[in-house]
């Protein structure tokens, strides 16, 4: 279900009363009123963007945004309600717009400027809730690769339920934003982990350890991440990376040594 505050329909009355003001003007001069109309769909669009800018500051600054509950993190409905009330207002902005800019030479400019604007702002919110939300990934992926056996189920557990609460929410098109905000934050996490883990010379088992649990997200953000996977260039990147160390830290002793000559082997081949 989607929610939305008293804000959003608030905002729509004053963008409806100023398209209502303008369409009953009487304009004398045709070039004045295209000029007129061009200025009031930048005020608009201006005003839109101040009002995703003022309610983001306001959603980040409320106490509950990085509360946990019994050691865990659950991205608060706040979140949710000022992501809804961002599309709504935007839409309703977007038409006002379409309509008074229907002449104008720019519009198409004007527009996409405006959305561009608009999943920034959303993107924002997404990422500042899954930033909090990952750092309990990370978590949960140090206490399984510690236990020296295969379950991941609590960190593939709460990467699920944060998942279903963000299908219970989220329109389609941010549902796919935030699947690849949040693979981002858990692949850098998962680096900064595995560096910290190198220098501490953690065992070969955790790093194995690590290596199934990558397995799994894979399985989640990658493979079956609906229609399309949620791995972007730059994930995309980053996860051949971690699979690279993973697969080489993983590894006993005389694996290591064989391949350290295998790849040397490959690195020779391709010299010459």
């Amino acid at each position: 279900p989607l929610l939305f505050s008293s804000s959003a329909f608030d905002t729509m009355q004053i963008l409806y009363s100023v398209k209502k003001f303008w369409e009953e003007l009487k304009w004398a001069d045709s070039d004045r009123e295209m000029e007129n109309k061009e200025q009031i769909s930048h005020d608009i669009l201006r005003f839109t963007i101040l009002y995703y800018d003022k309610l983001s500051e306001k959603v980040q600054s409320l106490e509950n945004m990085n509360t946990l509950v019994d050691g865990n993190y659950s991205i608060p409905l706040e979140i949710f309600i000022a992501i809804a009330n961002f599309n709504k207002v935007s839409k309703e902005s977007e038409a006002c717009v379409t309509e008074l800019s229907k002449n104008l030479e720019n519009s198409e400019k004007i527009l996409g400027n405006f959305h561009i604007q608009g999943e920034k702002a959303i993107h924002q919110l997404l990422n500042f809730a899954l930033k909090t939300t990952t750092e309990i990934v990370k978590k949960l992926m140090i206490e399984s690769a510690d236990k020296m056996n295969d379950n991941a189920d609590s960190v593939i557990n709460y990467i699920e339920d944060t998942l279903t609460v963000i299908h219970k929410y989220l329109e389609d098109k941010d549902i796919k934003s935030a699947k690849t905000v949040f693979w981002g934050h858990i692949l850098m996490e998962l680096e900064n982990l595995i560096q910290v883990s190198i220098h501490g010379q953690a065992t070969p088992q955790f790093f194995s350890n690590l290596n199934k649990i990558l397995s799994i997200l894979k399985q989640i953000f990658v493979v079956n991440g609906g229609d399309e996977k949620h791995n972007d260039e730059e994930n995309d990147v980053t996860l051949k990376k971690i699979d690279h160390i993973l697969d080489c830290y993983g590894l006993n002793t005389s694996r290591l040594i064989h391949q350290y000559f295998m790849d040397r082997y490959d690195m020779q081949l391709q010299v010459d």
